[in-house]
């Protein structure tokens, strides 16, 4: 795979976002590639050490996350962002400007990394934290605790968990810093199941219950022909605990037809954090990040895809990842992994969820757009039962910045025989018990946030106080008998998947769609997409349903499937263009 470091046709906008980083950060605090950074740390001896009786490569990890400035100003400047009567209607900032107005002084940012080398610690000054790495004993002696540590599954590194909470310095407190990881936090999951390995050709959809390929999906939901809008231009980002093997992407670009001469191969680029993660074909993290890869690619084919792989789905390392898409130049970032939000539920955990927000707030107002899967035990993301505890949505998208998308478990298309034909029928969105999630149900996650208040885009869609969960939805499938599915490649092989991890993905996809028709980047997108909800024909409604706790409604939304599911073209900001058709023809090859 093409470091995206190493991508030399990067555009004057991203080559002009090195120089500014240079200017920003200069080159003690990172190493650069020709077109993007090279995420490499000073202080190489303590980065290299391990601590004894750790597993292999364990590491202290963790970020020094220092608060936004000028919040008010920064809060009229989002409204007349995202307003289309506004003169300043998505004139986005850049990364430098940003940093001069709202973002924490360079002077408070290189006090902190004076600090943390002269304790020993590696460091990357970011644009919002300070990032640090060191061995266990540097960890311990500067946050006065010990540490124990879990490797959950999946997990490259050991997570290390503190036996007291950790000591912030006079310097951190002083600055009003907090920090970001090594918190007990459990990891990030991905919210995917394979289901079975089909025994028929994956080009043709073999029931009006699919399963389903790209071009099914984009002939389900109205997308605008091949010939219109493929992405070209634009780039997605996603979060990710494993690298992605371009012999699988391209497995399945040959797989399902869209294979052509002006598009004969994936623009999928890696940059691995910290050395990033393992591939491992069996495992379920390296089947998410590839079934992001090629949900996305299926989507807008003429996109670039950039994986920010990461060594461990814990959070300092994930607010580290978007902390580096602030500054990659990318368009979209797409997550399909997540937490349950009461798992924040502590000091330490609101400290973490802020973190987040600002860097979600500041990608905003600089033209980025987020989207994340809102999961997949249904309205109970917090463990087995049915108890009022387990009822929960996931962080990120439970963030206002973040674009929360749901799933239908039965997506219901035309059955011709000896056809592709994949037209639409119908949806519904009935959850199933499901106890190999580690939940108890598999359906759409949704609800309603315990801490992010209800935004200004959701009022009059949503009652109470709380953000609502998910925004938008497409098709998840359910991984039993009976209920729709869809296609991943991954280690060679042809499965059949379900999840919101297909459906994020390929909503973030649409949206690249959206950025090449209109010529211009989102910012957040949730105030267009609640204003299209008003007009007809911009989502399918009233799709039946529940999660489980929430029933559907006939309304403009609901917490199972949010505003509904999309008329593709409408939201690619051309309601009138050709459809894609059947796969394998001109408009959807």
């Amino acid at each position: 795979m093409v470091r995206w470091s190493q991508n030399k046709s990067a555009t004057t906008y991203r080559q002009k976002v090195i120089f500014a980083m240079l200017n920003r950060f200069g080159s003690a605090a990172v190493l650069f590639g020709p077109a993007l950074i090279s995420l490499s740390f000073t202080n190489a001896a303590a980065a290299a050490a391990t601590s004894p009786g750790a597993p292999a490569r364990q590491m202290a990890q963790f970020a020094v996350n220092l608060p936004l400035r000028n919040r008010a100003e920064l809060d009229v400047l989002r409204d007349q962002l995202q307003d289309p009567q506004s003169p300043r209607y998505h004139a986005f900032l850049s990364n430098e400007e940003f940093a001069r107005r709202f973002g924490p002084t360079a002077d408070a940012k290189a006090a902190v990394a004076r600090e943390l080398r002269a304790a020993g610690f590696s460091v990357r000054i970011g644009s919002q934290s300070v990032f640090a790495r060191g061995t266990e004993p540097l960890a311990e002696r500067y946050f006065h605790t010990s540490f124990g540590f879990r490797s959950p599954d999946g997990l490259s590194r050991a997570q290390l968990i503190p036996a007291k909470p950790l000591e912030r310095s006079s310097l951190v407190t002083s600055l009003g810093a907090h920090i970001v990881g090594l918190d007990g936090v459990p990891e990030w999951h991905s919210d995917t199941v394979v289901s079975r390995a089909p025994g028929h050709d994956p080009k043709n959809d073999i029931s009006e219950l699919g399963p389903y390929g790209p071009g099914g999906l984009k002939q389900a939901y109205s997308y605008p022909s091949y010939k219109v809008a493929t992405g070209a231009g634009t780039y997605v980002g996603i979060i990710s605990g494993s690298p992605v093997a371009t012999s699988d992407v391209d497995a399945m670009v040959k797989a399902y037809g869209y294979y052509t001469p002006s598009h004969t191969y994936p623009s999928v680029y890696e940059e691995p954090i910290d050395g990033g993660g393992t591939y491992n074909a069996s495992g379920g993290v390296t089947g998410e990040a590839t079934l992001d890869v090629e949900q996305i690619n299926g989507s807008a084919p003429g996109a670039g895809i950039v994986v920010f792989d990461v060594p461990a789905l814990v959070s300092g390392e994930i607010l580290e990842a978007y902390d580096l898409a602030l500054i990659s130049g990318v368009d979209i970032m797409s997550s399909s992994v997540g937490q349950c939000e009461k798992a924040y539920d502590t000091q330490i955990g609101v400290w973490e969820l802020e973190a987040l927000d600002d860097v979600f707030y500041e990608g905003a107002v600089e033209g980025v757009t987020y989207v994340g899967a809102s999961g997949d035990n249904a309205a109970f993301m917090c463990g087995t039962g049915t108890a009022s505890a387990n009822l929960s949505v996931i962080a990120p998208a439970n963030d206002p910045f973040v674009v929360g998308v749901g799933g239908t478990t039965r997506l219901y298309t035309v059955d011709v025989k000896n056809s592709t034909d994949s037209a639409y029928l119908r949806e519904t969105s009935y959850p199933v018990a499901f106890s190999g999630h580690g939940g108890s149900y598999w359906g759409s996650g949704g609800g309603y946030s315990i801490f992010w208040d209800r935004p200004s885009y959701q009022s009059g869609f949503v009652t109470g106080k709380f953000r609502g969960v998910p925004d938008v939805a497409m098709h998840m499938g359910a991984p039993v008998n009976g209920y729709s599915l869809d296609y991943e490649v991954v280690g060679g092989k042809v499965q059949e998947v379900a999840g919101t991890s297909a459906a994020a993905p390929e909503f973030a996809g649409l949206l690249a769609l959206r950025i090449q028709v209109t010529k211009k980047r989102l910012g957040d997108v949730h105030p267009a997409l609640y204003a299209l909800a008003k007009k007809a024909g911009a989502f399918r409604t009233g799709i039946v349903g529940n999660n489980a706790y929430y029933n559907y409604s006939k309304g403009l939304w609901d917490p199972v499937l949010g505003l509904g599911t999309p008329y593709g073209r409408v939201i690619a900001g051309d309601p009138t263009a050709p459809l894609a058709g059947d796969l394998g023809t001109s408009s959807n090859p």
